[in-house]
């Protein structure tokens, strides 16, 4: 999946993947919305629903800064999805 990004935030991401003894890693979250906007979220007291998925982008720490004027475009890979078990492997990659 193709996405275009601020150069600005671009080079925010690559500050952080560079930055020594960062500890928790900065990631870019892209939701992909359902075409109708009455069906983008649900919230009740007990439940919040998104609906379609997002993907997550994390820049490596030799990247290097985009001399673009305005926009980057990024390509995430589709087993970049988002799913049930991201955020337990977000934290054990920590460890």
């Amino acid at each position: 999946m193709k996405y275009d990004f601020e150069v600005k935030n671009y080079n925010d991401l690559i500050d952080r993947a560079n930055e020594n003894g960062s500890f928790i890693p900065l990631l870019l979250v892209v939701f992909i919305m359902p075409k109708q906007k009455k069906d983008w979220v649900n919230i009740k007291p007990e439940e919040l629903i998104l609906r379609k998925c997002a993907f997550w982008y994390q820049v490596e720490a030799n990247e290097i800064y985009s001399t673009n004027k305005y926009k980057i475009t990024i390509e995430i890979p589709k087993q970049n999805r988002i799913t049930m078990d991201f955020f337990d492997n977000q934290f054990l990659a920590l460890d």
